[in-house]
């Protein structure tokens, strides 16, 4: 069932129906769970960016509002934070500071309501926020997403700088183990030595 919503698709085939597969008590609770996974966001605005890049500004159960961005070949960049604690200062998302974390399935919520406009195939967790600062969620959405499809997670510079720049993934994020990703992962790491990183990513 979550599978379904995931990939915006129908419990229906073209060999059955869910009707005719799923027990009665599970068909029962179906308005609920799918009244609850429509919970997690809902559109509040969209905008045509001006690299013709559309931002989709979602609506989450509590009221705070996160955007993804609609990238060329079915890509999609998704927000993994409301608010940033970093404060890069490039970047307008930092000045209010950090005001929540998503949870994973308000990560994922974000690519279903995207996947209600058009397909999205490829996913980069570039948006709003630091994502190896909501890492655990982050990585549970990663996995949701994954089904052998690619996903992109990005942060600002906090690898285990002792790592080779030449690897896909760290083995280490802020001291702690880090989960191998289901699929290739990429990581941006802005300046390579603390003197010139810290005056571009103050509070990282």
């Amino acid at each position: 069932m979550l599978r379904a919503w995931v990939q915006g698709r129908s419990l229906d085939t073209r060999q059955r129906r869910a009707e005719d597969f799923l027990p009665l008590a599970v068909r029962d609770e179906l308005p609920g769970l799918f009244g609850d996974l429509r919970g997690l966001a809902r559109v509040h605005s969209e905008h045509p960016g001006e690299d013709a890049r559309p931002a989709c500004w979602w609506s989450l159960e509590d009221g705070q509002t996160v955007e993804s961005v609609l990238l060329p070949r079915d890509g999609l960049c998704v927000s993994t934070q409301v608010g940033c604690a970093v404060g890069c200062v490039f970047c307008m998302t930092g000045r209010a500071g950090l005001l929540r974390q998503p949870s994973s399935a308000e990560i994922v919520a974000q690519v279903v309501l995207a996947r209600s406009r058009r397909a999205v195939k490829k996913v980069v967790f570039m948006g709003m926020g630091e994502p190896a600062h909501n890492l655990d969620n982050v990585l549970e959405a990663h996995r949701a997403l994954a089904g052998g499809r690619r996903h992109w997670p990005q942060e600002s510079g906090l690898l285990d700088r002792r790592r080779p720049a030449r690897v896909r993934a760290p083995a280490s994020v802020h001291g702690e183990a880090c989960p191998a990703p289901a699929c290739p992962a990429a990581f941006f790491i802005g300046a390579c030595v603390d003197a010139s990183a810290a005056p571009v990513y103050p509070k990282r």
